[in-house]
């Protein structure tokens, strides 16, 4: 049921052409997340660090908890403040900021690519 957006696949193929580097945090499972890598190989040599949900202290942490925010910078020795996180689910969203990321509630790609051009990320 998983399908790349076209749209958003060209905007991070932008950024990328850019020198933006792209990471993925995802609430998928192992197993899936492992197909997905195969059956969009394309897409997935975009992402340069990944972080699934684990476990810690006999819990699953996944997005919006705070350690699973902290543990992918962490373990990438990356700082909040640099990031653009970029989510379809609000909470998400909210718990990123919460952590000190710049975070965009993503709706579809004609708002993204908007967002990221009022931010000056990418060109008008």
């Amino acid at each position: 049921s998983y399908t790349p957006i076209k749209k958003t696949v060209k905007i991070m193929e932008e950024l990328a052409d850019f020198g933006y580097t792209h990471h993925l945090g995802s609430n998928i499972g192992k197993t899936v997340f492992e197909d997905c890598q195969e059956k969009f190989a394309t897409i997935f040599r975009l992402f340069e660090k990944s972080t699934i949900p684990f476990e810690l202290k006999s819990k699953i942490i996944k997005k919006p908890h705070r350690d699973f925010f902290m543990s992918h910078l962490e373990n990438n020795n990356l700082k909040a403040e640099n990031i653009i996180f970029i989510d379809d689910k609000i909470a998400n969203v909210h718990a990123a900021r919460a952590v000190g990321m710049h975070a965009i509630h993503f709706k579809n790609a004609r708002d993204l690519r908007k967002q990221l051009v009022e931010l000056e990320i990418l060109p008008h």
